[in-house]
């Protein structure tokens, strides 16, 4: 009766720990699921370099974010740091972020050049935008 026991025991805490290793393998990918996002931002063909690329979900949620080097590339970035952005319809805004000042006073306004909508999908999704700096959003 005693090893049935012990046995019943081992069998549980075997069973306890699969239960969490598998419970802590799933929070492994940090959350929401997330569409890889990347590409180049452009003017007359032309890369833009610092140039602020944000996807904001429509239906609400937290956004991502990505700036272009100076080769025009810039890759979205999620919540802690993780690369991409969530799936679904998103509001898509390309600008220049207003400069600030120690003070936090704005020395530099803003200058959007483009919002439109775009759907990321599951997987690597490559959005390339030409702006035109002749003429800002509205």
């Amino acid at each position: 009766m005693i090893a049935s026991v012990e046995t019943f025991y081992r069998n549980a805490q075997f069973a306890l720990f699969a239960v969490l290793l598998a419970a802590l393998g799933g929070c492994s990918s940090g959350g929401v699921p997330l569409g890889f996002v990347s590409g180049h931002v452009t003017s007359g063909g032309k890369p833009k370099q610092g140039i602020s690329v944000s996807f904001h979900p429509v239906d609400g949620g937290r956004g991502s974010q990505g700036s272009t080097d100076a080769s025009g590339y810039y890759e979205l970035t999620f919540a802690g740091g993780r690369k991409g952005a969530v799936l679904g319809q998103h509001d898509v805004v390309v600008e220049i972020k207003a400069r600030f000042n120690d003070a936090d006073i704005v020395v530099k306004q803003a200058q959007k050049y483009l919002t439109e909508q775009r759907e990321v999908h599951s997987g690597s999704n490559t959005f390339d935008f030409e702006i035109d700096e002749r003429q800002l959003a509205k």
